[in-house]
């Protein structure tokens, strides 16, 4: 392949990272200092609940393509990278990078428990109607995704390092 053509598939493979990394963090963001705060304010919980438990299935969608994209255009990128070595730790970028990777695979797991072990439970519950049970379930699903606010926000910072020291 020639040397134009790597650097424009690096430069896609680059961009769709970031837009994943953006979508997923971003949307996480929006999630938790917009849509929780004003749901809050202006529903009553058992339209808070339905209200977050369609936004909770329809976000999954979202970071379930992100997921597969960081992990595809990671990989690519690796691919094409000039003197890319993942896990050489003699350097403090690929311990940087480790970190990140890290991070992500966490991140991952959390969202999988999030959306395919609590959201079930949550749904099931609810539809029986208010319970402690479910109130606990909901605080315990609002502090993962806090979790994984800062997780994002530790990646984005990792992201800058990266770029700064590359």
């Amino acid at each position: 392949m020639s040397y134009t053509c790597e650097t424009i598939l690096l430069s896609v493979l680059n961009w769709l990272h970031l837009f994943a990394t953006v979508a997923w963090i971003g949307g996480i963001t929006y999630i938790f200092f917009i849509l929780v705060p004003v749901a809050r304010k202006t529903l009553e919980p058992p339209l808070m609940g339905k209200l977050m438990m369609a936004v909770t299935l329809r976000f999954r969608i979202l970071v379930y393509v992100c997921m597969v994209a960081l992990i595809g255009t990671g990989i690519g990128i690796q691919q094409l990278s000039m003197g890319y070595l993942i896990y050489d730790f003699g350097n403090i970028w690929s311990v940087f990078l480790f970190i990140k990777h890290i991070i992500f695979l966490v991140m991952i797991i959390i969202g999988i428990i999030v959306a395919e072990g609590m959201g079930p439970k949550i749904a099931k519950l609810t539809a029986k109607g208010p319970s402690p049970e479910v109130a606990r379930l909901q605080k315990t699903q609002m502090s993962l995704a806090v979790v994984n606010l800062f997780l994002g926000i530790i990646t984005l910072v990792l992201t800058g390092i990266l770029s700064a020291i590359a």
